[in-house]
């Protein structure tokens, strides 16, 4: 199990954010965990009692949500992700690091635009992808907050921006109980994921299948180990540089689909109702 936990990532300068952190509705709720092809049932009070922050997030509110989600970007294949999603009409949640929101010329400016104007949502993972558990506060701080006010200056400081920018996913995924304080006290909303399939490594176009499998293996353990009491929502976690997630992704899409998972946004993962989101934040229901 230790090994399992370790292999998954787990570890024992800006204005305050002004959003409200959505805690953990149901912790007790058992899910299906998924790292490098090893599986198993967990739930968040599981993993509290190992020493894993109680609110931080690794599942969505409802059965038949589907979280698709990128870190590490935007990257070199943002532009081909967005494509294929728009082919599909599926919104996903992209979480930036800062400092390529820095280095993006014009034309990676309006990508990112047209990317927000069409649904995506641009969350936080950091600026300059550091083990947050080694660091300062002020450093803490400054990492989330210089790139939360990157993407208020890109997209507009406006209370859907203010949200998501607040979402944030902690490189490595690494946090602990003095991070998530620091962050929760700061308006942060702190997320993970349960399906790591480990593209960042498994990324060459070759290795599409591996991608694949590994999604059909979580279906089969949700199949084999849960109930309608449990959650079997998937937030997965993907990276748009990965050669393998762009070409396996359409089947990916494909199998989704035919489970009769609904593609959402993270806040719509974490707020539970897609609708009323899509509403409120003005966005077209593609």
């Amino acid at each position: 199990m230790l090994r399992f936990l370790f292999a998954a990532g787990l570890a024992l300068a800006s204005q305050p954010v002004h959003c409200k952190t959505i805690p953990i509705s149901q912790p007790e709720q058992k899910f299906i965990y998924c790292v490098e092809g090893m599986c198993s049932p967990l739930s968040n009070l599981f993993l509290h009692r190992l020493g894993i922050p109680l609110n931080t997030h690794h599942t969505c509110q409802h059965n038949n949500h589907y979280a698709l989600t990128f870190d590490d970007g935007p990257s070199r294949n943002f532009k081909k992700v967005l494509d294929l999603l728009a082919s599909e009409h599926i919104q996903a949640t992209f979480f930036v690091v800062g400092q390529n929101l820095a280095a993006l010329d014009q034309g990676g400016l309006q990508l990112l635009k047209q990317a927000y104007e069409a649904g995506h949502e641009i969350a936080n993972h950091s600026y300059s992808h550091k083990d947050l558990t080694k660091q300062t506060p002020q450093d803490i701080l400054q990492e989330l907050g210089t790139t939360r006010d990157l993407i208020l200056k890109i997209l507009g400081d406006h209370e859907k921006t203010q949200f998501t920018s607040s979402i944030i996913r902690p490189p490595f995924g690494y946090t602990n109980f003095s991070v998530q304080e620091l962050l929760e006290k700061n308006g942060y909303t702190v997320v993970r994921w349960n399906a790591d399939r480990f593209d960042w490594r498994e990324n060459q176009a070759v290795q599409r299948q591996i991608i694949i499998d590994r999604v059909m293996q979580q279906f089969e353990q949700i199949d084999l180990n849960l109930t309608e009491a449990d959650n079997k929502s998937i937030l997965d976690l993907n990276h748009d540089f990965s050669e393998a997630t762009l070409t396996a992704l359409p089947d990916m899409i494909k199998l989704i689909k035919a489970r009769g998972y609904q593609f959402v946004t993270m806040t719509e993962c974490l707020l539970g109702d897609a609708e009323n989101e899509r509403k409120r934040s003005g966005t077209k229901d593609h």
